[in-house]
């Protein structure tokens, strides 16, 4: 069950990283625009990522 979990979030993380690229003429995502956003996005990337290695890890 909890590896489940920790691929799950890994995926996520993954997945945000795919959806905050920008685009082929884009400076930034739109929804990056605010700079709330443009601060917590990267934040949440990494921390999706750590608790998903990090449980996968545990669970081996």
């Amino acid at each position: 069950m909890n590896l489940t979990i920790g691929i799950v979030m890994l995926v996520i993380g993954l997945g945000m990283i795919f959806l905050g690229r920008p685009r082929r003429g884009e400076h930034v995502r739109p929804f990056l625009a605010s700079t709330a956003m443009f601060v917590l996005y990267p934040a949440f990337t990494l921390v999706f990522l750590a608790m998903g290695f990090l449980t996968i890890l545990m669970n081996l």
